[in-house]
């Protein structure tokens, strides 16, 4: 079994040291933390102390262009209209949902509509992710194959099978 470990950047400050640990199959880059490490670690940071430190890393690809990050932050939108749904009071709608929408129907006028697997699937289901896209004048991209498909997912789901259909 292949052990990874993930990438870190780790400050001495003590001797001025960075050091990024990269992906690796072994404790070869395994660096030690002494304990003024770990005392600055767990300490309380500033403002600019935590600007500075996001600096430092890279850019993550959700924000790796103008497009990429209003593309994201869509999914992310409609990730949060289906919890806003979800803490509702009557279960189907509030003020957050709204809010959500108006975001959702925003961003897809910048970037374009999502692809259906990127949506949450009861959206899907409860016909809203085409309700959406034809209430803001801009084509559903979901074909009567991809309603098919999305509606064998939570049978399968039921059902245990964990293999899809073609």
């Amino acid at each position: 079994m292949r052990q990874v470990f993930h990438t870190e950047t780790v400050e001495r400050r003590s001797e001025g040291l960075v050091t990024t640990v990269g992906e690796t199959d072994s404790m070869s880059d395994y660096v030690e933390l002494t304990a003024a490490d770990l005392a600055d670690r767990w300490r309380q940071k500033t403002v600019l102390e935590l600007l500075d430190i996001a600096l430092r890393r890279q850019v993550r690809e959700e924000y790796g262009s103008p497009e990429a990050a209003l593309r994201w932050h869509l999914i992310l939108a409609w990730s949060e209209l289906q919890q806003a749904r979800r803490s509702a009071l009557d279960g189907r709608w509030s003020i957050a949902c709204e809010s959500r929408l108006e975001a959702i129907v925003g961003l897809t006028g910048l970037v374009g509509p999502l692809p259906w697997e990127e949506v949450p699937l009861n959206l899907i289901l409860d016909g809203l992710y085409e309700r959406i896209h034809e209430a803001a004048g801009t084509p559903t991209p979901l074909t009567d194959e991809d309603w098919v498909r999305a509606r064998v997912v939570p049978t399968r789901w039921a059902t245990g099978v964990a293999a899809s259909r073609p």
